[in-house]
């Protein structure tokens, strides 16, 4: 680990010239700390807290069985404010500051990809939290159309990226509503509304869909208020048989509203991700006709065991289900742990990278693996349905699963997606 080796040295070298004796080395650590940025505040507090309570469980769970090669886990928290250049200082703190092994968390792409960066050029594991862009474990995009690639060999994602959504929303449209049917597009402009508009808009129109109209909103608060209204009114005039909105955040949650309030939402209206965490902080009576996707949901837990188990201690501790942001934290540190004990130490970042590549697992659903070549999960799609208000139980009790999609059918292939990693240093 390349932090590591450097803050030994310098010690060493300051032991060595400046007090001039050798001072035997500490011993054997007994704790370890895990880094983790987390939006506290804003628009995204509610996931933030989502996402910290999963890994304060799987921390405690890990913990109270022993910790990781004798070593018990620590959390080290640092606020994100949902922004990349505040989540690479933290990350740096993190690393340098509290020798963190591990770093994850994160919401939005910018976090994902600061984090990322920092974690491969420190030689530090990074799995992501949230973060839904194909960036992540592939390529960024400029506006001008000029590729870079953003994955990295220190980088891991478990949670479906937006390729993955949109093949399967649109995949699951096609089969519910036919090809008699037109869809009006509302997306960010940005890499990530863009990609996800013309991933759906590629498979629906090959298959005899019709397009309506197509509009793009600036992620500029100061412009995108009004520009939504603008796509609103026009989509409304359009009268898609679908309303497609291609927004995250708290700009789905004012997409989704003023759909509502301008009678949008009697139709079907498709969003790539919707957790059950932002779900509950709209109207009931907005969520009925909306459909979208994830890769978990709570009520898993009546089909798959290790869903099970971790909703009902994540119900004893917090006395609610947990959303997708605590899955996949839940994911991220169960896992790293696990190849951590396999790798047989807690700082080798190389041969936890090689216990992770390739490798197979059952956590929360069927079974899962990490792929060698872009480290994004192969994992299954469930498209969501939204309940009435009438049918709901409870205040998470707000979808039913309308499909399964296995991820193999909806994730990119290695031409989709050319990502060729660093090289892997070997230390000895």
């Amino acid at each position: 680990m390349k932090h590591m080796a450097v803050k030994a040295s310098c010690v060493l070298l300051f032991l060595i010239t400046t007090l001039g004796f050798w001072i035997a080395p500490a011993a054997a650590l007994d704790e370890v700390a895990i880094g983790l940025n987390i939006p506290l505040a804003g628009p995204y507090q509610a996931q933030g807290q989502d996402l910290q309570q999963g890994y304060e469980l799987a921390i405690e769970t890990i913990n109270a069985n022993g910790g990781v090669l004798g070593m018990m886990l620590k959390l080290e928290i640092r606020d994100s404010q949902a922004n990349g250049e505040t989540a690479r200082q933290n990350t740096v703190d993190m690393i340098w500051g509290e020798n963190a092994a591990m770093i994850s968390g994160g919401l939005t792409t910018d976090e994902a990809l600061a984090m990322s960066t920092e974690g491969q050029e420190q030689g530090v594991i990074f799995i992501a939290g949230l973060a839904h862009a194909d960036a992540v474990t592939g390529h960024t995009v400029s506006r001008a159309g000029f590729t870079r690639q953003s994955a990295s060999r220190h980088a891991f994602r478990w949670n479906l990226n937006a390729w993955m959504s949109a093949h399967a929303l649109a995949t699951y449209l096609m089969d519910e509503k036919g090809r008699n049917t037109n869809y009006y597009y509302i997306s960010e402009d940005n890499s990530w509304g863009l990609s996800l508009e013309d991933s759906m808009r590629r498979y629906l129109e090959l298959r005899g869909a019709d397009t309506l109209g197509s509009e793009f909103v600036s992620d500029d608060p100061a412009k995108f208020a009004a520009q939504l209204t603008q796509a609103l009114q026009n989509a409304r005039k359009a009268k898609a048989d679908v309303l497609v909105l291609n927004l995250y955040g708290p700009n789905l949650a004012a997409g989704l509203k003023q759909a509502h309030d301008m009678g949008l939402t009697k139709r079907t209206v498709a969003v790539p991700l919707l957790d059950v965490i932002q779900a509950r902080e709209l109207d009931t009576r907005i969520i009925g006709n909306i459909v979208t996707t994830t890769s978990w949901y709570w009520k898993l837990a009546e089909r798959f065991p290790g869903s099970k188990t971790f909703v009902d201690a994540f119900n004893r501790k917090y006395g609610n289900p947990p959303g997708l942001a605590a899955a996949a934290a839940w994911v991220a540190v169960m896992q790293w742990a696990d190849a951590v004990t396999r790798a047989g130490d807690v700082f080798a970042d190389d041969k936890i990278i090689l216990a992770l590549e390739g490798s197979s697992f059952t956590l929360l659903k069927d079974a899962e693996q990490w792929r060698d070549w872009d480290h994004q999960a192969v994992s299954s799609v469930f498209i969501l349905k939204g309940k009435q208000p009438k049918k709901m139980t409870g205040p998470f009790d707000l979808f039913d699963i309308a499909a399964e999609m296995p991820g193999s059918l909806v994730m990119r292939n290695r031409e989709q997606n050319p990502v060729s990693l660093e090289p892997l240093v070997i230390e000895e």
